[in-house]
């Protein structure tokens, strides 16, 4: 059985889809059919709008609004841009290269 929190968070998305052996569906959660697909649900990070009749979930729609703001709030990941070796750190670089196309063992 998969189960869903009827609410969201805070910041408006749903926490992940539950699945388990429960015996019934718990207070505050829904019942997720097993031929409603989640595909739209994860790819939108769990923003979006449930629409739910007699505890089942029947279809959802992505919250494109929270799901946009959410992304803005992420911190930027800067790319690693390789910094020029050291002079000594390129000298070490070239004497280990040498050495292994001479065969010799340092």
């Amino acid at each position: 059985m998969k189960i869903i929190r009827q609410i969201p968070n805070d910041g408006e998305a749903y926490p992940p889809i539950q699945e388990g052996n429960f015996r019934a569906v718990p207070d505050g959660y829904a019942l997720w059919p097993d031929n409603l697909s989640a595909e739209l649900f994860y790819e939108h990070n769990g923003f979006v709008t449930l629409t739910i009749q007699d505890g089942v979930v029947q279809s959802y729609v992505p919250n494109l609004d929270a799901w946009e703001k959410w992304k803005a709030s992420l911190p930027v990941e800067e790319p690693d841009i390789p910094t020029e070796p050291t002079e000594t750190e390129q000298l070490r670089a070239d004497v280990d290269y040498l050495a292994v196309m001479t065969g010799v063992t340092l």
